[in-house]
């Protein structure tokens, strides 16, 4: 299976100066956790996430109209090709611990996105006899990997508790 099956075609994306104030609305209109950012000729440049806004402005005390997406977006941003395999996707999501990989052309324009929600719901359960074309146990290995990964994290942050 190649990213191209089953990846978005939203299109949705953010530029360098787009405030956090107005990426955060671009997420929750279209229901995302992720935003590339593009540059003024559409090349992606980066990735900004909700978390990311988040702890800026928590961070920061700034107000979220005055903080540019360039301040906090996580750069560079690894992607694939429409043509790309999503055994490759899936290996980059592991490499880089990222849910979420943008899919860009040749010159590195954005096309779409592809998430752990468009593996998991493409996954096909391993039957013998039948090879799947997007094995269940490899979208499963990935999940894995990537909350293995968070929680090793938050593992290395105290905890504070309120009672």
């Amino acid at each position: 299976m190649i990213v191209r099956d089953i990846c978005s075609r939203k299109g949705i994306s953010c530029h360098l100066d787009t405030t956090l104030a107005e990426a955060a609305e671009l997420l929750g209109d279209h229901e995302g956790e992720a935003l590339p950012v593009v540059d003024g000729s559409n090349k992606v440049v980066g990735v900004i996430t909700d978390r990311d806004i988040v702890l800026a402005l928590a961070a920061r005390k700034e107000k979220a109209a005055r903080l540019p997406a360039r301040d906090v977006m996580t750069a560079p941003a690894h992607g694939v090709h429409p043509d790309d395999s999503v055994a490759l996707a899936m290996r980059y999501m592991r490499q880089y611990q990222i849910r979420r990989i943008p899919v860009v052309d040749g010159l590195g324009n954005l096309l779409g996105l592809l998430s752990m929600n468009d593996l998991i719901l493409q996954a096909q359960e391993d039957l013998p006899g039948s090879p799947p074309s997007l094995p269940y146990g490899e979208v499963m290995e990935t999940l894995k990997i990537l909350i293995a990964h968070r929680e090793k994290r938050l593992k290395r942050k105290p905890h504070l508790v309120h009672a």
